[in-house]
């Protein structure tokens, strides 16, 4: 919003306000509903970490997830739980977090490599799938890549980026069109693009990605080569 609008809003008394008909008073609700989104929209741009490498719980790819989406957990039912839920809060999201926003805070032509240790309780894949939304979202011409042993698998995670983006509040959703969601695919209007492919080394030579996320490396590529088919691709990123 204007800032001189948004200071004359401010201003404004009840008495002021008494007199406004019911077309001003909308008019002047949409106003301070886009300011409100406006502010959300930065927020989630906007990656930062602490003096720890930690990343912010009040903007970035955890806010977006903890405050303006959901998840949905396919288990739900049997837990007693609600199937769709807010990104949760872990101590441990945040340096995790911090780690995989490396790339975005510190450009590098180099390749940054990282080694991620998981399991199934950690939601590990769900924090990876954020933040690939997240770049995707408000890193316009974003290419992601996620390769797992089989294609099954790949298509799961693009379906955990595909959940996010679809339960996120509505006025995102206008602001960050998908214009195509297939099983192993997602495009956004901003021209960001998101792969799931089956594993190979040479299955990732077809994309030239910002960023490539593979589970269970060694079984996805073969151990002599497991980096030497991304480092060029990402180097040139």
């Amino acid at each position: 919003m204007d800032q001189a609008l948004s200071s004359k809003l401010q201003s404004l008394d009840a008495a002021t306000l008494s007199t406004l008909s019911e077309l001003e008073l909308a008019s002047l609700l949409t106003l301070m509903r886009e300011e409100l989104h406006d502010g959300q929209d930065a927020r989630c741009a906007l990656a930062q970490v602490d003096e720890r490498g930690w990343a912010s719980e009040s903007c970035g790819p955890l806010y977006w997830g903890q405050n303006l989406t959901k998840t949905m957990d396919d288990h739900a039912l049997a837990k007693g739980t609600p199937s769709k839920a807010p990104f949760p809060r872990k101590s441990y999201f945040r340096p995790l977090m911090g780690e995989l926003l490396k790339p975005v805070l510190n450009p590098s032509p180099k390749c940054y490599s990282t080694l991620i240790a998981k399991t199934r309780e950690m939601l590990t894949s769900w924090t990876i799938c954020l933040y690939l939304g997240w770049l995707c979202q408000w890193r316009p011409g974003t290419t992601a890549v996620v390769q797992t042993l089989k294609e099954a698998k790949a298509a799961e995670l693009i379906r955990y980026v595909s959940i996010l983006t679809e339960n996120q509040e509505p006025f995102l959703q206008e602001r960050h069109r998908v214009t195509r969601s297939v099983a192993l695919e997602i495009e956004w209007a901003n021209g960001s693009r998101m792969f799931g492919i089956p594993g190979g080394e040479h299955q990732i030579r077809m994309f030239h990605p910002f960023v490539a996320v593979s589970t269970r490396w060694r079984l996805c590529l073969t151990r002599s080569s497991a980096t030497e088919p991304l480092s060029p691709l990402l180097s040139r990123s």
